[in-house]
């Protein structure tokens, strides 16, 4: 039960972190967004001041520039880590099984997962080991 509630709360903990980071890069979006309206509305006054031509208005791709550079850093790490785990499942574990299989033989590495099989269920419950005693076999 204790476990439970330590769970639950680190959970509402995090939902908030959430929702309050959220709520910050809108507002250094739209702080963003003033200043550059203010600069912009300073220079146009001293180009009248020196009664030089306004250039054209430079039209802005996003007024988001914070929130966007955090989407696109999120893709980037979430496509590595992504990358990473098909790497792990697809490239290395093929390799591991084959350098073992080819070390000690096949009839070896039966015994050696059963081995292994055996001291995960004695150390703890090897529900969370099925996975990977599946893949070795």
């Amino acid at each position: 039960m204790d476990t439970l509630k330590a769970f639950l709360g680190d959970f509402c903990h995090g939902m908030r972190d959430a929702v309050v980071g959220a709520a910050f890069i809108f507002r250094v979006d739209k702080e963003i967004a003033k200043l550059e309206a203010v600069r912009t509305k300073q220079r146009e006054r001293e180009m009248l001041k020196q009664r030089r031509p306004i250039p054209a208005k430079k039209q802005q791709e996003s007024d988001h520039k914070v929130m966007h550079k955090i989407f696109q850093c999120c893709a980037l790490n979430g496509g590595i880590f992504w990358l990473s785990l098909v790497a792990f499942h697809r490239l290395l574990l093929p390799l591991l099984h084959l350098v073992t299989q080819l070390i000690i033989g096949e009839c070896c590495l039966t015994q050696l997962i059963c081995l292994l099989k055996q001291l995960l269920e004695s150390c703890h419950s090897a529900r969370s080991y099925k996975g990977l005693l599946v893949t070795l076999s």
